[in-house]
């Protein structure tokens, strides 16, 4: 009898999930819940109230567990003065991808036992409808149970870590939204607008002019948040670091993938590009190390018309900072002029004092994240035929084609050319032929 009651509560918990998982919308985002909430916050006047409220998904680059897992809405609400009014809400399922593993491994179970069932009367290649789940696909409603328990205490205990973070960092940066709930009953975590334009989107569609205006106030923002952030940064959740091994890493990573895309290159020549890069890994081990954002490129970045934030501010961490630069302005969608890019960095440096020492740290920066890039890009190329849509939207970037690949490749020789110091580094990569990629 207690094995039926906690398999029916088993049951029930997955198709709640589901239901939450599913639905476009979290049932917990109405104009109820949100008054209360924007009066306590003291958004909303004590004599205000809601008329109407509108709810739309936001586009957020992440992998579909991710997805899965967080899941951010827009607000527009209109009052009954008919102020109009914006806000982001994130809703947390802690255990969505632990549902939607057990799904996939009970239809793979089942169809692996479809397939080895030896049916010779029906010659059509049909199955029965009533073939059942075999047994070792289902779940032991008490080992799952506990299971489900020890999953959602941790995802809770790194989304209040993620929650405190964001409370930290609203008191020494711009690039996040503000703080207004956190409901850790509902897991529902609302914030303020950031915007309805995702920044690679707005760069990809914009005048030179137009980025040149948008890319000042971000460069701004980053260079301000940049500035004096070595101390409060060491409290950030731990991440990733660009030390030496990462560097050299994600430096190998990015060759290879070169090769893997069909580029001819040469193990003497690779070994020799590998070598050239060895004293910017060293050197970039000086630069300063403050707050770097989980990723600077456009994508993650959206646009209010007035400044840019970001959604992902539990990767924020203590790192080199100069990369952030270099993760924004190396992007196919900024798609710069290398002129333009100089301008840029020298908008960065001025609002940090300027000194050659970090022109230095931020041109080695965008050296090895272009190369780095440029091995994404010809993997990309190379396979986005095979990839579904939801593969491209993830792997891929806005203007990821040859044609922008090739833009990168020569806005990287431009800088090495212009090193002195970089002479052998500039001779071992103009032996790489990247209009290989055409064919």
């Amino acid at each position: 009898m207690v094995g039926k009651i906690i398999v029916g509560i088993v049951i029930v918990a997955g198709v709640a999930i589901a239901a939450r998982v599913l639905s476009p919308v979290d049932y917990n985002i109405n104009k109820v819940y949100m008054r209360r909430v924007l009066r306590a916050s003291r958004q909303l006047r004590d004599d205000e109230s809601l008329r109407s409220l509108k709810v739309s998904r936001i586009d957020v680059v992440a992998s579909p567990e991710e997805n899965l897992e967080r899941v951010f809405h827009r607000l527009s609400l209109i009052t009954n003065r008919g102020r109009q009014l914006y806000y982001v809400t994130q809703s947390f399922y802690p255990l969505a991808i632990l549902f939607e593993e057990r799904e996939k491994k009970k239809k793979s179970m089942v169809t692996t036992q479809i397939e080895a069932q030896s049916n010779p009367y029906n010659l059509a290649g049909e199955t029965s409808a009533g073939i059942e789940v075999p047994e070792q696909a289902k779940d032991d409603p008490i080992k799952a149970e506990a299971e489900e328990a020890e999953v959602k205490t941790k995802k809770i205990a790194r989304l209040q870590a993620e929650i405190a973070q964001l409370r930290l960092l609203n008191k020494y940066t711009n690039l996040f939204p503000q703080l207004l709930n956190f409901d850790e009953k509902r897991l529902l975590t609302v914030v303020t607008d950031v915007g309805a334009d995702r920044l690679d989107t707005l760069l990809a569609q914009a005048t030179l002019e137009e980025k040149q205006r948008i890319l000042h106030q971000v460069v701004g923002q980053l260079a301000s948040s940049h500035a004096g952030s070595a101390t409060f940064a060491r409290g950030l959740l731990p991440g990733i670091q660009y030390n030496e091994p990462m560097l050299q890493k994600l430096l190998e990573m990015g060759i290879s993938l070169w090769t893997a895309a069909g580029l001819l290159v040469t193990e003497a020549d690779m070994k020799e590009l590998i070598e050239n890069l060895q004293p910017l890994i060293k050197t970039l081990q000086e630069s300063e190390r403050g707050l770097k954002l989980g990723e600077a490129t456009p994508r993650n970045f959206y646009w209010n018309g007035e400044s840019a934030a970001m959604l992902d501010w539990g990767r924020a961490r203590w790192d080199l900072t100069c990369f952030d630069l270099a993760e924004l302005l190396s992007d196919p969608a900024a798609d710069l002029p290398r002129s333009v890019e100089q301008t840029l960095v020298h908008v960065y440096l001025e609002k940090r004092q300027w000194d050659p020492r970090r022109l230095q740290h931020i041109d080695y920066a965008l050296i090895i994240y272009r190369i780095v890039l440029s091995g994404y890009m010809c993997q990309y190329i190379s396979r986005r035929q095979e990839m579904s849509e939801e593969q491209q939207q993830q792997l891929g970037g806005v203007n990821w084609s040859p044609e922008y690949l090739f833009r990168v490749w020569d806005k990287l020789l431009e800088q090495t050319s212009q090193r002195p110091e970089l002479a052998g580094l500039d001779s071992a990569l103009r032996r790489i032929d990247m209009q290989q990629m055409i064919s």
